[in-house]
């Protein structure tokens, strides 16, 4: 599978020497984002004297593009956490919640008083009777 990029510059490119990983961004048919690391090997063609790249490694080379792509992980983390936090700052905001002590107060302010109640109509709050303590008749 290759991936053209010729739109968007890469995010971030890692170098070591001759060894660089380009970590690029995409969008896909559905507009789902995701990111690609692309390791290469600059050269210079004998021949020609042109700068090429290849995309085959040896020797040390290999341990070079180890270590870009660990780095070029942390890049891919550090731009999606990146681009959820730019989704949810986008988001509509959802109404801020109410504490459950909060939700009772208001239910039992907005409640009618119910048909026959004793409850004033005035919406003075009337204390609950206390309770005597019964006589204990069995000493």
């Amino acid at each position: 599978m290759s991936t053209q990029h010729t739109n968007n510059p890469p995010v971030k490119t890692h170098v070591d020497g001759a060894v660089r990983v380009k970590v690029w961004r995409n969008t896909s048919k559905d507009n789902k984002v995701f990111y690609t690391a692309e390791p290469e090997r600059i050269y210079t063609d004998p021949q020609t004297g042109e700068i090429r790249t290849s995309r085959s490694f040896a020797g040390t080379d290999i341990a070079k593009v180890q270590s870009l792509m660990g780095q070029a992980v942390h890049t891919i983390i550090t731009h999606r956490q990146l681009d959820i936090d730019r989704e949810h700052e986008n988001a509509p905001q959802a109404p801020k919640t109410q504490g459950l002590q909060a939700q009772r107060d208001a239910a039992l302010n907005n409640a009618a008083p119910e048909q026959g109640s004793n409850a004033p109509q005035d919406g003075r709050e009337v204390s609950a009777p206390s309770r005597q303590k019964s006589p204990d008749i069995h000493q």
